[in-house]
């Protein structure tokens, strides 16, 4: 079994969370905003009508185990883990 590393960014996740923004451009917004009121110590504090977006993108371009046979096998994983992890894989 192996992960093939021939081509450019083998892996690619992406994730969003959206509270209150019009991502669809229709004109109103595709959640309702959001409230929150927090108090303590005498203090209070509040957002009215708040708005919250993240998106995240993740890609990664996997290298072969030093072989140059485009392949990433577990045996190359395993021999390669230790304290040159991060020059092995990532450089």
């Amino acid at each position: 079994m192996f992960l093939a590393t021939g081509g450019a960014d083998e892996v690619q996740v992406s994730a969003s969370a959206n509270v209150g923004y019009d991502l669809d451009d229709d004109g109103t917004a595709d959640t309702l905003p959001f409230n929150l009121t927090l108090s303590g110590f005498g203090r209070e504090f509040a957002i009215v009508d708040g708005r919250a977006l993240i998106d995240l993108d993740f890609t990664a371009d996997l290298l072969d185990g030093g072989n140059a046979d485009q392949k990433l096998t577990m045996t190359e994983v395993i021999s390669n883990v230790g304290p040159a992890v991060l020059t092995e894989f990532f450089l």
